[in-house]
């Protein structure tokens, strides 16, 4: 490692780190790829496994990406002073003195993505005061780059499967992603995602959806009026007015880690029950705006690709009563007319 590697000082406190307690390791499959995680400190590797607990695979010798992370409270080591970027900046930066290194930077958080190596590595002040957005979607806006690297751009849909046939579901937030998948889920259909998931086109001009987090995000009242979201024996956790909902736990929810699109379905507020036919455009407008201001669009590299995905899969608008046997029902009507 250089010593104008701008990582080389994280790398090293790490090290440093493992050192002093050990590190836990866990291995994953990401968009079919596998990815090693490497933890110190016993509640920074529970709360950055949880999340992906349903993508774990046996370890390979050749990773396609390397985590490691520690936490300063666990092991007594600091953010070295000599990081590239100060942890006072803040969002996603591009490191412009070292082509090819991203910095995610926070409160009480710093990670650096270097793309060449696939290696992300990073520094947490105190896992016990991880923000939500960690518990839910850790490493979200370096793992969307890494995936967009890979021409797997981060969608914001939900995605659910019946009989190894992927339906997703699109619309802008709050209009019932998440409560349609894990009504799927709890009526015994395969679940992906109820809020992101990955879209992968194929060399064949057909597209395959990849399962990212397990954790959903479910507004507490709703939760209290259904309690089937929480999916049976899904541990819960309380964040302010939202519940998260540790689905990868619960023993009675399937997972797709992959599925091809077959079908594309828009929760709507209004008409009567039932499916009703959905234009491309009125797909794509469900799909765009939200994709492409998340934290790593993609531009219009990531539009073509929803505006190819829009015009191929058969869509449907659908209302359905907040049950889930009559959502997963409506979900297998679908696909069944998208073969039809």
């Amino acid at each position: 490692m250089s010593s104008d590697d701008p990582i080389a000082p994280l790398v090293g406190a790490f090290t440093d780190a493992a050192a002093h307690r050990g590190f836990g390791e866990a291995w994953f499959e990401f968009a079919g790829r596998p990815v090693r995680l490497r933890t110190v400190g016993d509640e920074l590797s529970a709360k950055m496994t949880e999340p992906f607990s349903h993508l774990h695979c046996e370890p390979t010798t050749e990773p396609r990406l390397t985590i490691d992370v520690w936490d300063e409270r666990a092991t007594g080591i600091a953010l070295p002073t000599s990081a590239s970027v100060s942890p006072g900046a803040a969002g996603l930066v591009e490191d412009r003195r070292h082509a090819g290194v991203v910095w995610r930077v926070g409160d009480g958080l710093a990670r650096a993505l270097d793309r060449e190596s696939g290696r992300i590595i990073g520094w947490c002040r105190d896992a016990a005061i991880l923000p939500s957005e960690e518990r839910t979607k850790p490493l979200r806006h370096l793992l969307d780059t890494w995936y967009l690297d890979r021409h797997v751009p981060v969608i914001h849909a939900a995605a659910v499967a019946a009989d190894g046939r992927g339906a997703l579901v699109a619309g802008p937030s709050g209009i019932g992603k998440s409560t349609t998948a894990l009504a799927c889920a709890a009526a015994g259909l395969d679940l992906a995602g109820d809020d992101e998931v990955g879209l992968e086109e194929t060399t064949a001009g057909a597209f395959r959806v990849h399962s990212l987090y397990s954790v959903a995000r479910v507004e507490r009242e709703h939760l209290r009026a259904h309690p089937w979201l929480a999916c049976g024996e899904s541990p819960v956790h309380q964040v302010g007015d939202k519940s998260l909902v540790f689905a990868g736990r619960a023993p009675a929810v399937r997972w797709a880690r992959s599925m091809p699109v077959a079908a594309i379905l828009v929760p709507a507020r209004d008409g009567g029950p039932g499916l009703r036919p959905a234009s491309g455009a009125a797909v794509l407008r469900a799909l765009a705006p939200s994709t492409l201001i998340g934290p790593v669009g993609g531009g219009r590299w990531t539009l073509e690709r929803l505006a190819r995905l829009a015009a191929a899969a058969p869509a449907f608008f659908f209302c359905a009563p907040l049950e889930p046997s009559a959502v997963a029902a409506l979900v297998r009507e679908a696909l069944a007319r998208a073969v039809s």
